[in-house]
């Protein structure tokens, strides 16, 4: 079958997300989290789009980011880093 509708369920003008970071979006637990190049961690409810938590890691880009839970994930960094991020409510 061919689809021929979207429904865009929700969208947010970030001017930081299409900074040219490496980083790809990661996903888990209905969270989506994406970083900036220049340090910045930003979380999102997957259903609706608002602002869960905003964490700055550095000055410097994250090469990727792995969820180990909604609140726990693995980073590096292009200066070479390996965090482990737990958010704590």
């Amino acid at each position: 079958a061919t689809i021929k509708t979207f429904d865009v369920r929700w969208k947010r003008e970030e001017l930081y997300v299409a900074d040219n970071n490496p980083c790809a979006i990661g996903c888990c637990g209905g969270v989506l989290a994406f970083a900036t190049r220049n340090g910045l961690i930003t979380a999102l409810d997957a259903a609706d789009g608002r602002t869960l938590w905003q964490y700055k890691i550095g000055n410097t880009g994250i090469n990727a980011m792995t969820p180990v839970s909604a609140t726990d994930w693995l980073l590096t960094t292009l200066d070479g880093l390996l965090v482990r991020l737990t958010i704590k409510k």
